[in-house]
């Protein structure tokens, strides 16, 4: 039996399946079994599938009912005392499986272990960025205000029993159903991590996360705390108005990378009146430098400083190389 079950819901996605299929395969961890769903798609991810010889992958062809729904159905027929999630144009590591199961066999409190996660580009390039939490042990608190641990499905490694007791993926959610689960799952289970870059996060300018609206990512970030609120004890409802103010934060940063100051300070103020507190935390204060940056020099001005604090970042991190999927 595979100890480690790898699920790829994917759709329309043959541009990038192959590479993130051999990102698994070529794992120094070998029990494995990989679930690839098609949902629907209209590629030829069929005849695709039908050429690949390794015994531990798994095809399961279904109406097109969208990526969640594929999760669970990878989730409903995983054998793996691990379940690893992988959305169809990220790469691992060869190594993410192999360091990922030794901590959890290590540490048998641990119900999750993530790790940091680099930027790349439709090439796979390095963006020259990173999402690296430090946070580990009880995270709940951390999560449910701000989606910043978990920053995508592909970087976490997670003992099947978890969704026996958390659920499945939410398909009545409009969006952001992963921030739903590492809530439901930092609620009872304890986080680890991986301290090193491990996962690739690509962004792709047609990708769901791109071509969603602003407005459309403000209100399923909203749908996503009004339902986790909604059972949260009283003493930790003050919580929801940081959770809110969070949100307008990452809009205002939104505004930013459109080159949009004025729009991205009328945001701020929105974050500041859900929860003043919030302005002496650093993705606040990076925020209003971001803006002064850009009434003051304009988009080109701020970006040579961005790039300056990203690679300050890595050297404080210890990553003293360009993070790349190649």
């Amino acid at each position: 039996m595979p100890k480690v079950s790898v699920i790829i819901p994917a759709y329309n996605v043959m541009r990038f399946l192959p590479s993130t299929v051999n990102s698994v395969l070529e794992q120094t961890f070998k029990n494995f079994e990989l679930i690839i769903i098609d949902d629907g798609s209209s590629d030829h991810i069929v005849q695709w599938s039908a050429e690949l010889v390794d015994p531990r992958i798994k095809f399961i062809s279904q109406e097109n009912k969208g990526a969640q729904i594929a999760r669970n159905v990878g989730i409903e027929n995983a054998v793996g005392e691990y379940i690893a999630l992988l959305d169809a144009d990220d790469l691992w590591e060869p190594t993410k499986l192999e360091k990922q199961v030794s901590y959890l066999e290590r540490h048998s409190d641990i119900g999750v272990v993530y790790t940091w996660t680099g930027l790349i580009d439709e090439r796979g390039n390095s963006l020259g960025r990173v999402v690296a939490s430090q946070a580990c042990g009880n995270v709940w608190e951390k999560i449910i205000v701000r989606d910043d641990i978990l920053c995508s499905n592909s970087v976490a490694l997670i003992r099947s029993k978890c969704f026996d007791a958390v659920g499945y993926f939410d398909p009545d959610l409009e969006g952001f159903q992963d921030w739903d689960m590492g809530i439901r799952l930092a609620y009872k289970y304890q986080f680890g991590v991986v301290k090193e870059v491990l996962t690739f996060y690509r962004h792709r300018s047609q990708s769901m996360s791109r071509s969603r609206s602003m407005e459309g990512t403000k209100k399923t970030s909203i749908e996503v705390i009004e339902k986790s609120f909604k059972s949260v004890p009283d003493g930790f409802q003050h919580l929801k108005r940081k959770s809110y103010s969070c949100v307008y934060l990452s809009q205002g940063w939104m505004q930013i990378d459109q080159g949009d100051a004025r729009e991205a300070l009328r945001y701020l103020r929105e974050a500041l009146s859900y929860h003043f507190p919030i302005l002496f935390s650093e993705y606040c204060t990076r925020l209003v430098v971001a803006i002064s940056m850009v009434l003051i020099f304009g988009p080109g001005g701020y970006e040579g400083l961005r790039k300056l604090t990203h690679n300050l970042r890595l050297l404080r991190l210890g990553i003293n190389k360009k993070v790349s999927a190649q």
